[in-house]
């Protein structure tokens, strides 16, 4: 008897459900989102070669998230916004000048 095998996909979209502001910026800018599905969430920033350069964990909620994120020291750039659950991947594209 053989196993079954388990494949899934998750969906990644740019909406308009995460707003990231000022944008460009400095380095100094806000991210907000309403989680429309009650389970934890990450916030990723992710430089143009993939690599992390922040992350938080949001716990889950049903109400408005919003956070100010300072990545200056990471340099000029463009940075990908991430916001990851277990179903899908929130992206937008962040300019620092």
């Amino acid at each position: 008897c053989t196993p079954p095998i388990s494949t899934g996909i998750i969906s990644i979209t740019t909406d308009n459900n995460i707003s990231v502001f000022p944008n460009p910026s400095e380095g100094i800018f806000n991210v907000s989102f309403v989680p429309n599905e009650q389970i934890a969430h990450s916030l990723e920033i992710r430089n143009v070669l993939g690599q992390l350069v922040y992350r938080d964990e949001i716990t889950a909620s049903t109400g408005n998230y919003s956070k100010a994120i300072d990545i200056q020291k990471f340099g000029k750039g463009t940075y990908t916004v991430l916001i990851l659950n277990e179903h899908r991947i929130i992206a937008s594209k962040m300019m620092v000048y």
